[in-house]
């Protein structure tokens, strides 16, 4: 397909069961001016029968063996052609209008590389517990002050840009036209700090998309907390010398990254605590042994102190009163003998 609008860009992997919705989703688009490339990401369900299934000279299919993400990403955008590029995942729902609205967004807004549109959470089953995500924002936003709020966040490493906004072919070009490897699945919180610093954007503030929250127990981040806590932290820490050029304020900059990071493994190991999860709790403490100056003993009565997840975690977690008396290397004998 010669000069498409937009490149629609789909990671697939073992979503059979909800694939042809979506497929039917993106075909149905009031918008049709499109590629649609999907990159099957090694699946071992009937994934390629149903994208085969599809009879559309816009669908183009690139099957590999499973490598993760972001590498289905990287691979679709080495051949994308589009003016606009999106990327929708496989089990979401997607508004019909979502590709006519996103791109009038940007035509009347030139000077922003991209747009972020309004959202909602939905359970796996597609109807339960439906969470709108509609933001606080005017229609056009400095790309540069944004960043440099999401950095300055002494309280957590939030970002609000979702993995499906809309991006200008020539400001991917400007910010480097790939996603970072070593980020995995984080690896667009690194691509949206690239693009606030070379681009605006405009938000769209109705729900364009649902998100389909991740499948339970089975999910490949489960139990990963510690990973995406680093994820974040080095992704924030590799881009603050492209916002911030004084060595005083780099250094302060740091500070509060490394600050929050902290705050966020002690937050995480008391939960963990609370869950009777004890390897992830275990991990915890040495993150915090290792990164603090003070005892383990005492960061556990901060954590205590300061985290409402402690109180209820009080009732369950018998242990912790042993804990708060005895040594860092009484941990395991008392961790043993409660978890397990």
């Amino acid at each position: 397909m010669a000069n498409p609008k937009v490149t629609v860009g789909m990671p697939a992997f073992n979503r059979a069961q909800v694939l042809k919705s979506t497929i039917e989703q993106v075909l149905n688009q009031t918008f049709q001016d499109f590629e649609f490339i999907i990159y099957n990401d090694g699946s071992t369900d009937n994934t390629i029968e149903i994208i085969n299934s599809f009879n559309d000279p816009r669908i183009q299919l690139l099957d590999y063996e499973n490598m993760g993400p972001p590498y289905p990403l990287n691979g679709i955008l080495n051949i994308a052609k589009g003016e606009f590029i999106i990327i929708l995942h496989d089990h979401d729902f997607f508004d019909p209008t979502l590709l006519e609205k996103s791109i009038d967004a940007l035509e009347r807004n030139p000077n922003a590389g991209f747009v972020l549109q309004g959202s909602a959470w939905i359970d796996e089953d597609g109807l339960s517990n439906y969470r709108e995500m509609l933001l606080d924002l005017p229609e056009y936003n400095n790309g540069h002050e944004h960043a440099v709020r999401m950095l300055t966040n002494k309280d957590n490493f939030n970002s609000i840009f979702h993995a499906c906004c809309m991006v200008r072919s020539i400001s991917h070009k400007n910010a480097g036209w790939y996603y970072d490897a070593k980020f995995g699945l984080y690896a667009d919180i690194d691509l949206w700090y690239r693009l606030l610093n070379v681009t605006d954007f405009v938000y769209l503030n109705e729900v364009l998309f649902k998100f389909r929250t991740r499948e339970g127990n089975g999910h490949f981040l489960n139990n990963k907390e510690f990973e995406i806590l680093n994820w974040v932290y080095q992704i924030a820490n590799t881009n603050i010398n492209r916002f911030f050029y004084d060595s005083k304020e780099l250094e302060n900059i740091k500070q509060i990254l490394h600050n929050k990071w902290i705050k966020h493994i002690k937050i995480t190991t008391i939960k963990s605590a609370c869950q009777k999860n004890y390897n992830l709790f275990l991990k915890g403490l040495n993150l915090i042994s290792d990164n603090s100056k003070n005892s383990t003993k005492l960061l556990l009565i901060k954590m205590i102190s300061t985290n409402t997840f402690a109180i209820k975690g009080l009732i369950n977690i018998i242990f912790i009163s042993n804990l708060l008396r005895k040594k860092y290397l009484y941990l395991y004998k008392f961790s043993n003998n409660i978890y397990y």
